[in-house]
């Protein structure tokens, strides 16, 4: 909108779906603390909703209170918060449905396990552990361990770039 005309609106005008209780609830807010901070979706100038974040305090202008408000575009924010969730669901449901157990470590916490993990190894014996312990309860084996242990080293070197290793297991007979 311009400057006149925004001048000339109300704020529950502004607003794609106005609750004037929610408006009134707003304001006394701001009036009785001294500031708000709320989420809600303005109308754009064609009439289009949008997500915006709206920051209201209290002034002195000429003499007089008043309401200072400002107003922050969050539509794109959402928008990605909104993917970034979906995505992380798929991840989870993908980690879920692997036919090998899956401990993935939040630099030395576990931090999530999958269902086959949890039914195989009993994650909730391993729960706080960081990840030296967890690798002496999971990996009985020195040999095992040893492996585990060059891995983790490997891939904390290498950052959040992919690391390609083998972790050749022991067999029972000793056999890779």
């Amino acid at each position: 909108h311009d400057d006149e005309r925004l001048s000339q609106m109300r704020i529950r005008e502004h607003e794609a779906a106005p609750t004037p209780l929610d408006t009134i609830r707003h304001i006394a807010r701001a009036v009785a603390v001294g500031h708000e901070e709320f989420e809600t979706r303005y109308k754009v100038r064609d009439g289009a909703p949008i997500d915006v974040q709206v920051v209201v305090h209290t002034v002195e202008f000429a003499g007089r209170p008043a309401l200072y408000w400002m107003i922050r575009d969050i539509t794109e924010r959402k928008r990605a918060v909104g993917e970034l969730r979906a995505s992380e669901a798929l991840m989870r449901a993908l980690v879920e449905r692997l036919p090998l157990p899956l401990a993935v470590f939040d630099g030395e916490r576990l931090a999530l396990t999958n269902a086959r993990y949890q039914s195989e190894l009993d994650a909730r014996l391993h729960a706080g552990l960081d990840r030296p312990a967890w690798s002496a309860i999971a990996c009985a084996e020195s040999v095992a361990r040893e492996r585990l242990d060059a891995a983790w080293d490997a891939l904390a070197g290498q950052g959040p770039a992919h690391a390609q290793l083998e972790l050749g297991m022991p067999h029972v007979d000793g056999a890779r």
